[in-house]
């Protein structure tokens, strides 16, 4: 429930004791925790809430809905409007079956944190933070179509 979100998640758990939510921001089940409820339960448990205001870009809602559904639609152009920057992926490295390094090209495994990725395909990407500069690459987001077909 959102009195369970509240009181477990936010104040035992977090101990939350500022938190931001957009202007439309719904908690809890059947989305029934909203703004209204986190000020009465601020007052009650010590915490300050304040509300965003909605910012729009060439006419859409900036959300993380409105940047999934983007970059569902591959429209990299609009995820990028909305996020302020391009879209990125990160992750740690993590050794995989080395099949690039025989045929002359090493590899990176990033294992994502979301079971699936909003994008598929095949990009031209930057590596960072592996030295002073990015580095070009090639990333593959999806399946192995050299290994698995």
């Amino acid at each position: 429930t959102a009195q369970t979100f509240i009181s477990e998640l936010l104040v035992e758990r977090l101990g939350v004791q500022f938190l931001a939510v957009g202007d439309d921001f719904r908690f809890g089940a059947s989305r029934a925790g909203d703004f209204l409820l986190l000020q009465k339960a601020g007052a009650e448990y010590g915490f300050a809430v304040s509300s965003t205001q909605t910012f729009c870009e060439g006419g859409v809602r900036i959300s993380s809905t409105a940047v999934r559904q983007a970059l569902a639609e591959e429209n990299l152009a609009l995820a990028e409007s909305l996020l302020g920057h391009p879209f990125t992926i990160s992750g740690r490295v993590v050794h995989g079956d080395e099949l690039g390094r025989t045929i002359g090209f090493p590899t990176a495994n990033l294992p994502l944190r979301r079971q699936v990725s909003p994008v598929k395909g095949v990009y031209a990407v930057e590596v960072t933070g592996l030295g002073d500069k990015p580095l070009p690459g090639v990333a593959n987001i999806g399946t192995r179509p050299t290994v698995a077909g």
